[in-house]
């Protein structure tokens, strides 16, 4: 049995948040995983109402696949956030997902992870994002790479803060690097070579150690 992939290349950057709901809602099936972990509620945030959703799942290739939705009403922002981390058994990148849409601007973070960096690697795991991100126009911003990020960087990596008219063409493209990622690793068979295994623990270690303990922001990705 193959799992299904069924997303919304195109969306409303405003209704990215509505995008998220409907992958929360229909992710469990299409990785036929089960969900061993959800928090959900609300709270609130410098006296504002704020929601939050996270879940957690397990699928065959995956270890953890963590999605988070979080909304506050003043100041308005809306954030879809989510990580993939795959099993140390298979050699693809671990994916990063991050839209935040605020009153004024967007924050995007969309980036596929390499445990390596060799020439054949890179064509298979970078070069479908690169292509995705030519068909839209340049994306112009600020990017603020914390120094920890610098290792994880590549030619198809998208990391700033952007201007607000460009939330749509932001939000399409992160939606469509998803949808690559998970054709991608739907045809990826598992590996069995030591060396290899144990370089992909490693980075996998150093990954999750870096998001715990630099970047608090994604903290609950970790």
């Amino acid at each position: 049995m193959q799992p299904r992939f069924l997303f919304y290349p195109q969306v409303n950057a405003t209704g990215i948040v509505g995008a998220g709901s409907q992958m929360l809602s229909k992710w469990p099936h299409y990785f036929w995983g089960v969900p061993y972990r959800t928090i959900s509620g609300g709270y609130f945030f410098k006296f504002s109402p704020a929601s939050a959703d996270c879940f957690n799942w397990r699928a065959p290739r995956f270890a953890k696949i963590t999605v988070m939705q979080t909304s506050v009403e003043v100041p308005p922002m809306n954030q879809l956030n989510s990580i993939f981390y795959p099993k140390p058994n298979y050699d693809f990148p671990i994916f990063l997902f991050l839209h935040v849409l605020t009153k004024s601007h967007v924050i995007a973070i969309f980036n596929v992870n390499c445990p390596f960096s060799g020439q054949s690697y890179m064509a298979r795991y970078v070069d479908p994002f690169m292509s995705i991100q030519k068909k839209y126009p340049p994306f112009e911003g600020k990017d603020r790479y914390p120094d920890w990020f610098e290792k994880y960087r590549n030619p198809a990596t998208i990391f700033g803060v952007y201007s607000k008219d460009q939330a749509d063409h932001l939000a399409n493209c992160g939606l469509e690097y998803l949808q690559m990622y998970l054709k991608l690793t739907a045809e990826t068979p598992s590996i069995d070579v030591p060396d290899r295994l144990q370089h992909i623990a490693r980075f996998h270690n150093q990954f999750k150690s870096d998001i715990r303990n630099k970047d608090r922001g994604r903290l609950v990705l970790a």
